[in-house]
């Protein structure tokens, strides 16, 4: 479905994202958790992050190249929503773990981890990870609104993760891991939890 919106801001946020802001009443209505949005001035989508129905205020989070970087405000652009078919499962089987002062053994210390078959990994990362984050093209259904931050190797490998942290990192929950897990098991009361 096409949309008609309003470029309003720009906002830099830590380790090269950029969260842009659209004014859009009928794109308020329409966007859902999971959604991506379509410019043509764009090669790939914008992943939505969070909404304000009141302000009729749509934010998108992305990582910063050379290509989206020039989207101007105060511009008027025409998109396309498209939407994700959400999946039916109520419960997850989720696999926590904290992944501290790693730097490039990350991707040593996740090898063994992710060989696990469970539904959904949730990690606590610091602000030192050396690996990007990105919005996710998992939806997850009763996740919080905003938590869309993937690991850009774990996307990749079509793996499905969330992750929190104390460092205030865009996409991510802002909370320890116990917060994290006791959120998801508010919204997820039958998801089994294993720890490492």
């Amino acid at each position: 479905m096409q949309v008609d919106l309003l470029v309003i801001a720009h906002i830099d946020l830590p380790g090269n994202y950029r969260l842009i802001r659209f004014k859009s009443a009928e794109l308020c209505q329409l966007i859902q958790p999971g959604d991506v949005l379509h410019l043509a001035q764009l090669q790939h989508p914008l992943p939505y992050f969070r909404h304000s129905q009141t302000e009729e205020k749509v934010d998108f989070l992305f990582y910063l190249t050379a290509e989206n970087r020039d989207i101007v405000t105060g511009k008027m652009l025409t998109a396309t929503v498209q939407h994700f078919i959400l999946p039916t499962k109520k419960s997850f089987r989720l696999l926590a773990c904290q992944l501290f002062n790693l730097g490039k053994g990350l991707s040593i210390a996740l090898d063994p981890i992710l060989k696990t078959e469970v539904d959904l990994f949730v990690f606590e990362i610091d602000f030192a990870s050396p690996f990007k984050l990105q919005p996710s093209q998992f939806y997850l259904p009763n996740m919080l609104h905003g938590v869309i931050a993937n690991m850009t190797i774990l996307e990749e490998a079509n793996t499905v993760a969330r992750f929190c942290s104390q460092a205030n990192l865009p996409g991510c929950f802002d909370g320890t891991l116990a917060e994290f897990i006791k959120t998801i098991q508010i919204n997820l009361p039958d998801s089994v939890v294993d720890y490492i």
